[in-house]
């Protein structure tokens, strides 16, 4: 470890201008005992999250460790919440089971009236707005949230909520969206609307949407959000006509296997690039001459480009009578796949990767392989991180086939180099170093250019040497001595852009890794690496390189890790780093 290698900032760097205030880092801890600390470090962090936002100020950021933290409201305040350890470690879920709950409210705070529906004692439903009862909604995306488990916990609730406005990435959404029934004295059930239960008004990147229930939501589960790469699967609804996506615009994103009675599943909305596939509707009928009830369309007044859309199928179930008790049978509606889609047809076989292991990536072979449209202002990436557009063209699905159209200049394709730190070399990491297990699972060459104890700085001071061995992939691998060593943000992006100057110059095309979380008595340093992975996702979009996020991928599983140290790899942390680059060795 170089100690030496840490960065004075130029003089002229420390001048402030009249009324200019320093954005602060504040800490939050669930092991702490109380909220007595002042937060500003992680030895005096706050218990809890919303005792750090009540004293956050405009640009500040909160670091959150590990632990299950109550709902927050943020109100639209300019702060970034971010986890240390990603969404595997980090929960906001309700503490009790009584009262009305929204997970975190991240903009300004409105409230808007309830829509309570009555059924009478022959099973009319009837509606209207709520003179008194309502329920609070935000708008605004100021605040940004990323890195957390928003979960529901299968709460009964008459409104269940998991985000309210705000830029959220990174985050896993489950588990949320219940209604709360009651008999009134007058023999009528009655119920109150929920809201839209996983999110409204909110900005949703990289986020997993799954095993939410909803029945009655007013403005169903998503509502008038903005999402990218996303992955809304195994989601229902119980009961009423709301649909699951309403006034959304989508796009990278996959939508898949979700069941319900709503009479869509996606209204008023516009997707570009999605794949839309397994969903299954359903609409109830209380006797062979009754009326249907329930799902009528996949979906109405909505607009795809460049989407597939495959096996999304419509039952019907009557109910009929049995020894006195009445039993539901299900037939699937006759006709081809996607039959209600009303907007659009499209059943023709994608041949995806592994179709019955839910694998939705399109082969080479796929009829949908270059078939999209130019659309202006498309994402740049897939929803696996994957350039979007590939020599002017664009597939269809929010997959894009990773086809290889890298210039190697002459260099060997089946040659591939790695320079890292002591987690490439191998030191203290059980089993073989993750170079050797790549040579074996991509059948290609592979160099090891890993020294223990290094940082960014030694590989660029290395990496011409490595690009003369004339490799076609140089996978790099640095961030772990970086963080312990608190190096200067700056200074690190220089020294990244080095390398992957010299390594496209050359021929050699860059797969940039974010660094791997660190567990145990190294967790502490985890801030300084969950900033340098941030900024890395950046640069790697910035300079148009493959991106190879290790620290979204080990999310601090403490199984990938060398118990004694939590910072080197153990054999499955060794073999899942190397299957991450292998995925993008093409």
């Amino acid at each position: 470890m170089n100690i030496s290698r840490l960065l004075i900032p130029a003089i002229g760097s420390l001048v402030l201008f009249a009324g200019q205030v320093d954005a602060r880092t504040l800490y939050v801890n669930s092991k702490r005992p109380n909220n007595n600390g002042s937060g500003l470090s992680l030895k005096k962090a706050k218990k809890t999250l919303q005792a750090a936002v009540n004293i956050a100020k405009k640009g500040d950021t909160i670091l959150v460790y590990n632990g299950t933290y109550a709902p927050i409201r943020t109100n639209n305040k300019i702060i970034t919440i971010k986890s240390v350890n990603g969404a595997a470690k980090a929960k906001i879920s309700p503490s009790s089971d009584s009262g009305d709950i929204a997970l975190a409210q991240l903009g300004k705070t409105y409230t808007r009236k309830r829509v309570i529906h009555t059924l009478d004692a022959n099973g009319q439903l009837k509606t209207k707005r709520s003179k008194g009862n309502s329920y609070p909604l935000s708008k605004g995306r100021s605040t940004k949230l990323r890195g957390f488990t928003l979960d529901g916990k299968n709460r009964m609730a008459s409104q269940m909520m998991g985000v309210s406005g705000g830029n959220v990435s990174s985050c896993v959404f489950q588990r949320i969206g219940r209604r709360c029934s009651y008999e009134t004295s007058s023999g009528e059930e009655e119920y109150y609307d929920s809201i839209a239960i996983v999110s409204v008004l909110s900005k949703l990147t990289s986020c997993t949407i799954q095993s939410n229930s909803y029945r009655h939501a007013e403005f169903g589960m998503i509502h008038a959000g903005i999402l990218s790469r996303c992955k809304i699967s195994n989601n229902s609804s119980d009961g009423g006509d709301t649909p699951l996506i309403f006034k959304c615009s989508l796009e990278n994103s996959l939508v898949s296997q979700n069941s319900g009675h709503a009479t869509y599943a996606i209204k008023e909305s516009a997707l570009v690039n999605c794949t839309i596939v397994d969903n299954a509707l359903h609409r109830i009928r209380e006797a062979p001459s009754a009326s249907w009830t329930g799902a009528s369309a996949l979906a109405a007044n909505t607009d795809y480009t460049n989407c597939i859309l495959f096996n999304n199928k419509r039952f019907s179930h009557t109910y009929v009578s049995s020894n006195s008790v009445k039993v539901a049978k299900a037939v699937m509606n006759k006709g081809p796949n996607n039959q209600y889609l009303k907007t659009t047809k499209n059943n023709t076989n994608p041949k995806f990767m592994n179709y019955s292991l839910h694998d939705y990536r399109i082969k080479k072979s796929s009829p949908f392989y270059n078939k999209g449209k130019s659309v202006s202002g498309i994402a740049a990436l897939d929803l696996m991180g994957f350039k979007r557009v590939h020599a002017g063209t664009i597939d269809r699905g929010c997959y894009e086939y990773a086809k290889e159209t890298w210039d190697f200049k002459g260099n060997d394709p089946g040659l591939v180099a790695c320079v890292g730190d002591s987690i490439t070399e191998g030191f203290r990491c059980a089993g073989d170093p993750y170079p050797t297990r790549l040579q074996a699972m991509s059948g290609k060459t592979v160099l090891n250019y890993g020294v223990g104890g290094t940082t960014v700085d030694y590989g660029s001071s290395i990496i011409a040497d490595v690009v003369a061995q004339k490799p076609g992939y140089v996978c790099i691998q640095f961030g772990a001595n970086d963080a312990i060593h608190h190096l200067d943000l700056s200074f690190e992006k220089t020294h990244f852009k080095k390398i992957i100057k010299v390594c496209k110059k050359n021929g050699c095309k860059p797969l940039l890794a974010t660094p791997t979380p660190q567990i145990g008595s190294h967790e502490r340093f985890n801030g300084n690496v969950s900033d340098i992975a941030y900024m890395l996702r950046s640069l790697a979009a910035e300079q148009n390189v493959t991106l190879v996020d290790l620290n979204a991928i080990f999310g601090g599983n403490a199984g990938y890790f060398n118990p004694e140290d939590g910072l080197h790899l153990s054999d499955a942390g060794g073999w899942t780093m190397a299957n991450a680059f292998n995925k993008t060795i093409w």
